[in-house]
């Protein structure tokens, strides 16, 4: 597979370091896409790191560096306050655009990950309720990180991890049964720590519309039960409608009913210990901050036993990588986690636990406040009627996972480029009427190879073209650090400098040849943005 246009500057970097600096181990010199246009293509911090190395100053050995890179693929190079700033050359970014048209919905694909087997796990949220908003950014984080590795070379299985067991099961059972007794006319003391939210009074609606007075005598164990599988069919519908998709749904109890827990509780037994009447793991001897219970004082293995038990089988379902997506609510449970598997023989490196931070929703200036016990709370499905899917799917993926997000219903329903997801997908409604504006005038479309793209000298036009040159690495980065916000955001950029150029320059004019060549630039720039849209789950459409 051919380098990225990054990787090419990255290998002749490392070349003209070791030309120019041939008696030092040189450290693997990275370049980074440049904001600044006047400060070319791509940079590297590359001479700060041998400062040290080869004691002189970061300027002298940048002025020196790019002294000797121009030529080749790196048009020109300048050393600027340490910093080596380069220009990606014209011949290069021309044979870009064959390899665009070629690959089609390929382009940016990559085999990074060397089809490794991973496992991704995300949501998981508990079936005692709807999902809420904050759910949303853990659904369509999994689900877009899912799609980048896959477009890496990854062999990806998505699931959802489902707790059906424990006393949250007794306790939606006990919420839906007193509001199924009042349905018949019975009054009683609401459960103290039941769930008060409104879809309680609908599930003991339909319990009553199913089975009559029927299930008068039945225990909450009973009414849990029926209640998890009516929620956990509308958590299935609301992922669907929100076009996040699952390969497998796990069952906690499924570990209880083949005997995991019992064989892990086996397992750890040497490493365990009795105290104050209940069995514990030794945890704090590895990573974690403290002991954890594995057994209570009443028998009842805790849900750290059934956590480990889970962990395990999904290395022995053959996994070499786990990735866990986790709230940040969740954060004292990584190393009690990663210190259980090291106890059963299993290396924690091979589990990635990533932490989200939650999400603000704002309505004007007012915040939401969720909570799902008191029911107080925006579902997501509400939020997808207000504003759409591809809108809550584009806000909630514009921030890095670890930064607070504020989710603004209002800017997400306008039709205009404030509105980030608009203004992406106008991107591509602008190219396709670009394109069909042409066919009407009787503008031939050739193919790249056969267009004089040496015409495409102008300023807007290499950024351009440099811009969507950098979608495979941006696609790589992504799913080496785990951050699919970066497609978004080069989405955006990549709108702001085509609408930009769209405004300066017109594509269709008299001059037949540069039309032509114009017109293969339009086109790469669309098969570019849709395969970015694509990659978010998001359409792309062919009009606005």
């Amino acid at each position: 597979m051919r380098l990225t246009i990054k990787e090419e500057i990255e290998t002749r970097l490392s070349e003209v370091i070791k030309e120019t600096y041939p008696e030092k181990p040189i450290p693997i010199s990275q370049v980074e896409p440049e904001k600044n246009p006047t400060y070319g293509d791509l940079s590297s911090n590359i001479a700060f790191t041998l400062s040290k190395l080869l004691k002189k100053s970061p300027g002298e050995i940048a002025e020196r560096l790019a002294k000797n890179l121009s030529g080749g693929i790196i048009e020109k190079a300048e050393a600027l306050k340490g910093f080596v700033n380069m220009w990606v050359s014209q011949g290069r970014l021309c044979c870009l655009l064959p390899e665009i048209e070629e690959k089609k919905d390929a382009f940016g694909r990559s085999n990074f990950g060397g089809g490794k087997r991973v496992l991704l796990e995300f949501v998981s949220a508990n079936p005692t309720g709807p999902l809420h908003i904050g759910h949303g950014r853990g659904a369509v984080y999994g689900d877009v990180l899912g799609n980048i590795l896959s477009a890496s070379g990854f062999l990806v299985e998505r699931e959802y991890y489902v707790n059906d067991t424990g006393n949250q099961i007794e306790r939606l059972g006990e919420s839906v049964k007193h509001r199924y007794l009042e349905l018949l006319g019975e009054k009683g003391k609401f459960p103290e720590e039941g769930y008060s939210g409104e879809y309680i009074a609908d599930i003991a609606k339909k319990i009553k519309e199913d089975y009559g007075e029927g299930a008068k005598d039945k225990d909450a164990i009973y009414f849990g039960k029926i209640s998890l599988k009516i929620l956990l069919s509308d958590i299935q519908k609301t992922l669907s409608d929100f076009s996040v998709r699952f390969d497998s749904f796990f069952y906690e109890s499924s570990l209880y009913e083949k005997g995991e827990v019992e064989k892990l509780l086996s397992d750890l037994s040497s490493a365990a210990y009795k105290k104050d009447g209940a069995l514990w793991l030794a945890t704090s001897k590895l990573s974690d901050e403290k002991d954890r219970v594995l057994v209570r004082e009443d028998g009842r293995p805790t849900y750290y036993v059934a956590d480990l038990a889970y962990h395990r089988d999904k290395f022995d379902r053959g996994f070499s990588l786990a990735i866990n997506l986790w709230g940040t609510d969740h954060h004292g449970y990584v190393e009690r986690i990663k210190s259980g598997l090291r106890f059963l023989g299993y290396d924690p490196k091979r589990l990635d636990i990533i932490l989200y931070q939650l999400v603000a929703l704002k309505r004007g200036k007012e915040l939401v406040s969720m909570s799902t016990r008191k029911g107080e709370f925006i579902t997501l499905d509400d939020v997808l009627r207000e504003v759409g899917k591809d809108a809550a799917r584009f806000f909630l993926l514009m921030r890095k996972h670890d930064a607070h997000l504020e989710f603004d219903l209002e800017l997400a329903k306008k039709e205009s480029s404030e509105n980030p997801v608009y203004y992406v997908q106008y991107l591509h409604a602008r190219c396709s009427s670009i394109l069909r504006e042409a066919e009407t005038r009787g503008v031939a479309f050739i193919p790249a190879d056969k267009a004089d793209l040496l015409l495409l000298q102008r300023e807007e036009e290499h950024r351009l073209m440099a811009k969507i040159g950098l979608f495979g690495d941006e696609i790589k980065q992504a799913a080496k650090l785990y951050q699919p916000h970066r497609i978004p955001l080069y989405l955006m950029e990549l709108a702001g400098i085509f609408h930009n150029y769209y405004h300066h320059h017109k594509v269709l004019s008299e001059n037949k040849e540069l039309s032509q060549a114009r017109l293969v630039l339009i086109n790469c720039v669309k098969i570019v943005a849709k395969n970015g849209l694509n990659l978010l789950g998001i359409s792309a459409p062919e009009k606005m």
